[in-house]
């Protein structure tokens, strides 16, 4: 069985030793004020004294460290990392410190108003790397013993499309589903991300994709969402792929969304938009223990709530296309089933939950496989600036046109 917990962290060479993620971790830990960050952990704790981990945790955009208490109790810290514009692009519009604001409101929105486990959050300190205090933005939170349920998966099969054996797998999927639908049921009168507000109080405000909102109808934030991936992808797609016809995939979707979206809400439910198996902690048997990453959480529109599941082989084809690349072929093979599956899931989950879990709008078992929700689908994979992926959706939204009697102009 492998590593659980922190004794899976593997520092900085879970990157090449010339990549640029493992330069900016090295330097990273080089120039932190560790012991100003355990002493202000201590000082929390009446004085316990803490230690720090030898191992960390690198991503993308932070690095954790456990830090372990005399009396035995667990933290980690939480580390905002600098930016990398080279190897990210700008893909985020709002700035850090809202950002790790959103993380903060939103895990302690979840924790006070659902049963999904969250990490509880100690202490944070926002703000530049000096005033912090410790060279860093940062979040004190409790540590939880567990790994993120994609790593562990590869690592016991990466062949499989299973989260450990039959049993294991349908227990996992369905908590995903808990997760997802408890999120959905939370319900506000705007599209925004969750902000604490005051000591007790909670409010939307920009979200961080866009780095705008709140917004009143689903319109406007198609509108805000679509421009913003137009400009990233100017900035940030290849050449070849900004002289390709489908680099215009954005200037369609607005149309598309007023034919196919339901564009009358007026209650919005969260999503976790980066929501899959690389941001739930899991024990060794892929029993849930937390969600985690949560800054991408939005009170959306029903269609962007009902996307599925990242890296769980619930890969939704682009209608009409036909796959040609071998590799592409079986991996969707292999997702066959599994779509409708988790679909049904959530229908026998609302079920099971009676009355309360109906809000009286459109549900979401029933959006998943529609029409509006594969051309949202369209624009999320359009942010890979990936040619072939482009083409293959603007072909899907041609056809989607031609339904409301509109034409795709593939000339630039």
């Amino acid at each position: 069985m492998s590593a659980l917990g922190s004794d899976a962290w593997l520092n900085a060479s879970a990157y090449d030793s010339t990549h640029p993620l493992h330069t900016r971790a090295a330097d990273f830990i080089a120039n932190i004020d560790w012991s100003s960050l355990t002493k202000n952990a201590s000082q929390l704790r009446h004085g316990i004294p803490c230690t720090l981990s030898e191992k960390f945790s690198v991503g993308h955009f932070n690095m954790v460290r456990r830090l372990e208490f005399e009396d035995g109790v667990l933290w980690i810290a939480r580390l905002r990392l600098p930016e990398l514009n080279s190897v990210f692009g700008e893909r985020e519009a709002l700035d850090v410190e809202n950002s790790m604001r959103i993380e903060v409101g939103t895990l302690k929105y979840i924790r006070e108003k659902t049963a999904i486990p969250v990490p509880d959050i100690h202490s944070y300190k926002f703000g530049s790397e000096d005033s912090t205090g410790v060279g860093a933005p940062y979040i004190l939170m409790s540590y939880i013993h567990g790994n993120v349920a994609q790593d562990l998966q590869e690592e016991i099969d990466g062949d499989s499309n299973l989260f450990g054996t039959p049993e294991q797998d349908q227990n996992f999927r369905r908590q995903m589903v808990e997760i997802q639908f408890q999120l959905a049921n939370l319900t506000f009168d705007r599209i925004g991300a969750v902000y604490q507000d005051g000591d007790v109080g909670f409010k939307l405000g920009p979200e961080i994709e866009t780095g705008l909102g709140p917004w009143a109808t689903p319109q406007m934030y198609w509108d805000a969402w679509a421009h913003h991936a137009a400009g990233v992808a100017r900035k940030d797609c290849t050449e070849e792929t900004k002289l390709d016809a489908s680099i215009q995939l954005p200037v369609y979707f607005n149309d598309l969304m007023a034919a196919y979206g339901q564009s009358r809400q007026t209650r919005f439910g969260l999503v976790n938009r980066d929501f899959g198996a690389h941001n739930v902690l899991v024990d060794k048997e892929f029993n849930i223990l937390a969600l985690i990453d949560v800054d991408g959480v939005i009170a959306a529109p029903i269609e962007r709530v009902a996307q599925f599941p990242c890296f769980m082989s619930l890969e939704r084809p682009a209608p009409g296309y036909v796959e040609r690349r071998p590799a592409a072929i079986e991996r969707l093979k292999g997702c066959e089933g599994f779509l409708e599956k988790y679909a049904e899931t959530v229908r026998e989950f609302r079920a099971s939950q009676g009355a309360s879990a109906s809000s009286g709008g459109p549900k979401l078992e029933e959006v998943m496989m529609s029409d509006g929700a594969s051309i949202v689908q369209g624009l999320i994979e359009y942010g890979q600036h990936q040619i072939h992926v482009n083409q293959r959706w603007l072909g899907a939204y041609e056809k989607f046109m031609r339904k409301i009697g509109k034409e795709v102009d593939r000339h630039e």
